[in-house]
């Protein structure tokens, strides 16, 4: 028995969409994810969002200096 063209790159699409396409879990430790924005802090240094803090800003005294 032979497979024709059509019905074999029919299977190979479908296979694709059923096992190729489907999005990545997150992971284990970090489950949430934050926007990437950052915030000036009056000394001049910024801060990120932070998933352990609910994704809010962390502190600016834990800031990186530009």
């Amino acid at each position: 028995m032979t497979v024709s063209s059509a019905t074999l790159l029919v299977a190979l699409g479908v296979s694709y969409f059923l096992f190729a396409a489907a999005p990545a879990a997150m992971s284990e430790d970090n489950p949430q994810a934050c926007k990437w924005d950052i915030k000036m802090c009056a000394d001049g240094t910024w801060v990120y969002r932070s998933a352990e803090i609910n994704c809010e800003f962390d502190e600016c005294s834990a800031g990186y200096q530009l």
